[in-house]
């Protein structure tokens, strides 16, 4: 695997991964959870509004009342569901599991596909955008999250797999943010995990560098905490060129764990 780091200063690959941990600013006691709110959440549907969609996810929580550091997670061009059966992909129960069980997060799994009455993006990314489209429905998930008296707001991270990692990318950009500044009100930590990184070229390239002055022309940089997560023997979406080409290039640009963006 390839590590590229864009801003933090955690070398613990499963800490980063599990993200917010000793990082998390818990906020003080005296949250309004009451009720069913205290209770265990085990992939709970819940709706909320998006931009133009009535957007639908799966909640994951700890028992109690919180308020509990969370994540946002965005699956990838296949969608949040498997088979005919409409059962949550075995990789999404997993990581919900997990984070709530072993780690004592809350997690929001964004769905972008059923409400749109989309089964996949694998052989037609046009149909959804990563890096606009998506970034939306991140935000939304975020401004829903925020609403629920059981979450820490000011510990909220976003973590993407493949699509969804480019989606976490373009929703930790500084500028040019389809969901405006990422610095002010905006998720604290992102984690794309073998994104393709070309982010539809919404930031002035898709980072293949196919012709003169391309890269002279990419702008992404990250305000928060970045880290993508790459396979060298990846064939689907492998590191090389792109992942590599938009880090070096934000790194270029001020990236860096010394000023952790």
């Amino acid at each position: 695997a390839e590590e590229f780091l864009f801003g933090a200063d955690d070398d613990d690959d499963e800490a980063l991964l599990l993200l917010l941990g000793a990082a998390a600013v818990v906020a003080a006691s005296g949250s309004a959870c009451t009720g069913e709110c205290l209770e265990a959440q085990d992939g709970s549907l819940v709706s909320f509004s998006g931009n133009g969609v009535t957007l639908e996810g799966r909640v994951y929580k700890p028992a109690g009342a919180g308020p509990f550091p969370t994540i946002v997670f965005l699956h990838g061009c296949s969608g949040l569901y498997t088979g005919s059966n409409g059962a949550l992909g075995s990789q999404f129960t997993f990581w919900g599991e997990r984070v709530r069980d072993e780690d004592g997060y809350a997690a929001l799994f964004v769905d972008s596909f059923t409400p749109r009455g989309i089964d996949s993006v694998c052989s037609n990314s046009s149909l959804l955008n990563e890096a606009v489209d998506r970034v939306l429905d991140a935000y939304a998930g975020l401004t829903y999250l925020r609403s629920q008296p059981y979450v820490n707001s000011n510990a909220i991270a976003v973590v993407g797999w493949s699509n969804g990692g480019s989606t976490a990318l373009s929703a930790a950009a500084r500028d040019g943010n389809p969901a405006g500044s990422a610095v002010f009100g905006g998720f604290d930590f992102s984690v794309a995990v073998y994104p393709g990184c070309g982010l539809q070229s919404t930031y002035g390239s898709d980072y293949d560098y196919t012709f003169a002055g391309e890269e002279d022309q990419a702008f992404y940089i990250p305000a928060i905490p970045t880290y993508i997560f790459a396979g060298s023997a990846d064939t689907t979406t492998p590191p090389s060129p792109r992942c590599e080409n938009i880090t070096e290039r934000a790194q270029n640009l001020g990236a860096s764990a010394a000023t952790g963006n």
